[in-house]
């Protein structure tokens, strides 16, 4: 859960910091002096980021809990043997996509009306998948819906740019 998430984090700054303070530094030790080149050259094709390990934690969480519901969600169609309907859904998850439901229920030989029943009980079932997905991650039931609306929260931050990956 969050606590559990930011008391981690907690943990890694504490031990970064108290592995500084006991860096060996004296005349024992000698400093390399980096060629700045060679170091800019590495570098150089590195996407630059102003974002914390916070804000990489929170994003990999999401992710990571986006694709554990998602490959439930897959690996029940595969065992219905509808797999080719999953990967035709999967784009409708996370919002309405009208202009294309006549397209796919074409490709798929459904009706139009149809394939919004499909798509409404997938998302439904996506939905369900999510939440026990986190509620793997906490100790308790009363913990799930907070986690979910912390978990929103950051999907609704990351389709403005946060994440700059698609979530599905």
């Amino acid at each position: 859960n969050r606590k559990f998430r930011n008391f981690l984090i907690g943990v890694l700054k504490n031990f970064v910091r108290d592995q500084y303070k006991h860096l060996p530094l004296g005349p024992r030790y000698e400093f390399i002096s980096i060629d700045a080149e060679i170091a800019e050259g590495i570098y150089a094709n590195e996407l630059s980021t102003d974002e914390t390990p916070e804000t990489l934690f929170e994003r990999d969480w999401v992710l990571t809990t986006l694709a554990q519901a998602r490959e439930r969600l897959r690996q029940q169609f595969l065992k219905t043997g509808t797999l080719e309907q999953f990967e035709a859904v999967l784009p409708f998850l996370t919002g309405d996509k009208d202009e294309r439901i006549a397209a796919l229920a074409a490709k798929l030989g459904m009706s139009v009306a149809n394939v919004k029943v499909t798509v409404h009980r997938t998302r439904q079932r996506y939905a369900e998948l999510l939440r026990q997905a986190v509620r793997d991650t906490v100790r308790s039931d009363a913990e799930v819906d907070d986690e979910l609306r912390h978990l929103i929260r950051l999907i609704a931050e990351g389709t403005s740019g946060l994440f700059g990956v698609d979530l599905l």
